[in-house]
């Protein structure tokens, strides 16, 4: 009977330090390689198991209506707008912008993209800057009684303001902004100070349709005269030089007190088509009685001339109506170093 129990306690296999002892020496071996793949697929094991419990613990939730559900009404906010603009005009633009309105799926992976391209094509925005999608931070109950938030799309842009008004035939004027560019035929006529929510006091534009205040004023927009092409679409720059050399001394004149009584630019002898010794720009001021004329020549070449340059012929300009308490009614010739006036 004991030598039985000797040849049963010889045949044992290894015990289990001598086991772990040959395991770590095998690892060892291999730079440990076996160790880190065990411990790999464990850890692979666990985040499974986490990702399984929260999507079963999201799906509880869902269920139970304890996660807002998606938007179901979509709604535009726009960024950086200039004080001139009035909520009609803006209303019209978000109009364009989100033609479909409250039908419009907050979902819908093309939504920024359809309301970016559609504000890069309109005539009332000159650049887009972003458009993103957000929640809005306020709740409301809907259609089930759930708590649920609007989506927004948010719009920042830079918008084209209109500077000036072009004849464009006998009887039709179109609008453009400072580039040139033609604006749809209804622009803001008035503009008055409006007190705003946050107790602010800001300069408003007001459309021919709005509702104005009494105390609001008209807008002044210098009208040029005398270009030599047609004007392009809504929205499409008007590439005329003529036109060009307007607006660049419409926006000089701008930095004037008096510049409103600037009523016209005459742009048809630019670059001396009409006549070589003739002024290539002239200004009609408005007076009380009868108006003035401006000769102001033209603006110097690039590559340089003995043209006078337009800040001097502006200031002359400015010291003439300060020594005359307005613009003196009669002729005024920039051209000069000495301005040459002649009144009636």
């Amino acid at each position: 009977m004991r030598k039985q129990k000797k040849e049963r306690k010889a045949k044992q296999g290894p015990t289990v330090a001598q086991r772990l002892a040959a395991w770590y020496a095998s690892w060892k071996a291999t730079g440990y390689a076996g160790l880190k793949m065990y411990v790999g697929m464990v850890l692979v094991c666990a985040a499974a198991i986490g990702i399984v419990a929260g999507l079963r613990e999201a799906e509880r939730r869902v269920l139970g209506g304890q996660v807002v559900p998606l938007p179901q009404r979509v709604k535009l906010h726009f960024e950086n707008l200039p004080d001139w603009m009035h909520d009609d005009l803006l209303r019209q633009i978000a109009w364009d912008l989100l033609p479909d309105g409250d039908q419009t799926s907050y979902s819908d992976p093309r939504l920024t993209a359809d309301v970016c391209r559609r504000a890069q094509a309109h005539p009332w925005i000159a650049r887009v800057e972003r458009v993103t999608k957000q929640l809005a931070d306020t709740q409301h109950p809907d259609a089930r009684g759930r708590l649920a938030r609007d989506g927004m799309v948010v719009i920042r842009a830079q918008y084209r303001q209109p500077v000036a008004r072009v004849q464009a035939g006998d009887r039709q004027w179109v609008f453009v902004d400072r580039e040139g560019v033609r604006l749809p035929d209804e622009v803001p006529t008035h503009q008055a100070s409006v007190r705003q929510k946050d107790g602010q006091i800001k300069t408003r534009w007001f459309l021919p349709t709005s509702a104005t205040p009494a105390d609001a004023v008209p807008l002044h927009y210098v009208a040029i005269q005398g270009v030599d092409t047609p004007p392009p679409d809504v929205g499409q720059k008007w590439d005329a030089d003529d036109l060009a050399a307007g607006l660049r001394l419409a926006g000089m004149l701008s930095r004037y007190a008096w510049h409103g009584r600037i009523t016209t630019i005459d742009v048809r002898n630019h670059i001396a088509r009409l006549d070589p010794y003739g002024s290539e720009l002239r200004m009609f001021a408005k007076m009380e009685q009868g108006q003035t004329v401006i000769l102001f020549g033209r603006f110097p070449l690039e590559s340089g001339d003995w043209e006078i340059s337009p800040d001097e012929k502006l200031d002359s300009l400015d010291i003439i109506v300060r020594k005359h308490n307005g613009l003196a009614r009669g002729e005024i010739d920039l051209r000069y170093a000495s301005p040459f006036v002649r009144t009636r």
